[in-house]
């Protein structure tokens, strides 16, 4: 029996619904990983570059964007985490491999947590930063998989946010491991999705409606394209198509008109 199949039938990976208030989290995009000469390089250029992609995308959509960086004013802010890794030195203040890297940093507007443990939550004020502006939903990108990544989206399942890691835009310094984690995360903890699949602005609409064979109906919220639709009895639809305001659904047979209506849940994206 292959790993994913033994995972399947004793009851991991369940699915997460994410919300409708989704935030862009990057976590540690330091110099510290992106220089050759630092002792921490990992090799993550490509992650990076689809960070600042993502980065751009959220910013054209007035997603928010929360950076994390770790800094030390004194090495035992960081306890024994600062202990078990030396190479935390590179993060004490005013060593430039703490710094972001200048081609993706924050900008106006931008929530910047400093923190001194793996996870973005630990001993900082980020949840109830995010709770105060009813962000429900994390999109996870940074460095590393195995570490501040990995303990970032735990944290934010524990505390009721919707942890969706982007595969593409978190990275290791070994690619075994980062493979591992991806697949303990999946199993565990968050969803996964790639750079495409995240670069869009997320949203829940519920719309009540009774369906025909080539039924349609109108979305109230103006101009959106149609990612998913996820209705309650999902078997019925054959085929969809979407355009401007207008959602059209095929049903797999016969009519289907529910009585009464029921809700419909639509994933869409701007």
């Amino acid at each position: 029996m292959d790993l994913e199949t033994d995972y399947a039938r004793a009851g991991f990976g369940g699915s997460l619904v994410p919300g409708e208030r989704p935030a862009l989290l990057l976590i540690d995009v330091a110099r510290a990983y992106l220089e050759p000469s630092s002792p921490l390089y990992a090799g993550v250029e490509a992650a990076f570059e689809a960070m600042r992609r993502l980065a751009a995308a959220a910013r054209a959509t007035a997603t928010p964007v929360v950076f994390t960086r770790v800094e030390y004013s004194d090495p035992r802010e960081g306890g024994l985490f600062r202990r078990k890794i030396p190479a935390l030195a590179a993060f004490e203040r005013g060593n430039p491999l703490g710094d972001f890297d200048p081609r993706l940093a924050p900008g106006p507007g931008d929530i910047v947590i400093t923190k001194h443990f793996p996870s973005a939550f630990f001993g900082t004020p980020l949840a109830a930063m995010l709770a105060a502006e009813r962000i429900d939903t994390l999109l996870i990108c940074g460095f590393s998989t195995s570490g501040c990544v990995r303990a970032s989206a735990l944290d934010a399942l524990c505390l009721g946010f919707v942890p969706i890691v982007v595969t593409d835009a978190v990275g290791d310094r070994s690619a075994d491991v980062h493979r591992a984690n991806l697949f303990d995360l999946a199993a565990k903890t968050a969803m996964l999705v790639s750079e495409a699949g995240a670069a869009g602005r997320s949203y829940r609409v519920r719309s009540r409606m009774s369906l025909l064979r080539n039924g349609s109906f109108m979305l109230a919220c103006g101009q959106w394209r149609l990612v998913r639709l996820l209705p309650s009895d999902q078997r019925m639809v054959k085929r969809l198509s979407s355009g401007i305001s207008k959602v059209t659904v095929e049903t797999s047979g016969g009519s289907f008109r529910p009585q009464p209506p029921i809700s419909w849940q639509l994933w869409v994206t701007r």
